[in-house]
């Protein structure tokens, strides 16, 4: 009975705590490894931290990844994105969900990115979020949206930003209780073609400031190594990923101290079809 208690205490502070991250904001498998230093990355999975770095994407791609909290099955996280260029700019589709049948939260947004220039992309993302918190918050559904813009300073270098939940939603229980902001800035360098670095300042406004930092390597083309870490959150992220023609799998996990290790799967598919003008 004790251990039933303090596992649904778990279950909620782990949920109170992440209510205020906008809804939900965990990364793929990829982005884990990279501890989510990657507001300058363009994937499919920016729909998730910049809507802005989606434009750069020239084919549709379609991404699932699930991540579990500290091995726990009530913790677990699903994530799926799509991502359609278009020639007007690039529609990003995304859903997540968290938890099990007693606390829930969800979240579906639209993303559209368009190129302003050849190197400068902007975008915007509409969520609705869902929360299920049973007695202590009750159900309730909200809107929050976020911006992100993406610009190539050269053919080595490229630059993201992003601001999450604009306008400060609250809980509809509470007035006072603010979903969390999120200011990334970052950028990524291509250092040769087998290696990657990523920095980026981040700044939640009920978490505090982070900086962090992360490697990406390639070996002969087909398996990617990633590492990286968040100084100031004592975040360690690895991973790995495994390209096999249009397909890309991802396996990784952060560690996060006091709490432990969250293992995370992905898999990555790029429709082949002509390229977006």
């Amino acid at each position: 009975m004790v251990k039933k208690h303090c596992l649904s205490l778990l279950i909620y502070v782990s949920f109170s705590f992440l209510s205020f991250s906008q809804l939900i904001n965990l990364p793929s498998a990829h982005f884990s490894g990279l501890v989510n230093a990657t507001v300058a990355y363009n994937d499919v999975w920016s729909a998730v931290n910049n809507p802005g770095a989606l434009a750069q994407l020239k084919q549709p791609v379609l991404g699932m990844s699930c991540l579990n909290n500290y091995f726990l099955p009530q913790l677990q996280h699903q994530l799926g994105a799509i991502a359609l260029p278009t020639k007007k700019g690039t529609v990003g589709i995304v859903h997540q969900q968290y938890g099990n049948q007693n606390f829930r939260l969800s979240s579906s947004g639209l993303a559209f990115a368009m190129q302003l220039n050849p190197k400068f992309h902007a975008g915007i993302q509409i969520n609705y979020d869902q929360y299920n918190q049973g007695s202590f918050y009750g159900r309730a559904g909200f809107v929050t949206a976020q911006v992100g813009i993406f610009a190539q300073l050269s053919s080595h270098t490229s630059f993201g930003a992003s601001v999450s939940n604009l306008g400060q939603s609250t809980l509809k229980s509470s007035d006072k209780d603010y979903l969390n902001t999120t200011i990334r800035v970052g950028i990524q360098v291509q250092v040769n073609k087998a290696l990657r670095c990523f920095a980026q300042a981040e700044q939640e406004f009920y978490k505090g400031f982070d900086l962090k930092g992360a490697l990406e390597y390639t070996v002969h083309e087909r398996i990617t190594f990633r590492t990286g870490v968040g100084f100031l959150s004592e975040q360690l992220g690895f991973g790995v990923g495994y390209q096999i023609k249009q397909f890309r799998f991802d396996l990784s996990s952060q560690y996060i101290n006091k709490l432990g290790l969250a293992p995370a799967l992905s898999m990555r598919y790029e429709f082949k079809t002509g390229a977006k003008s």
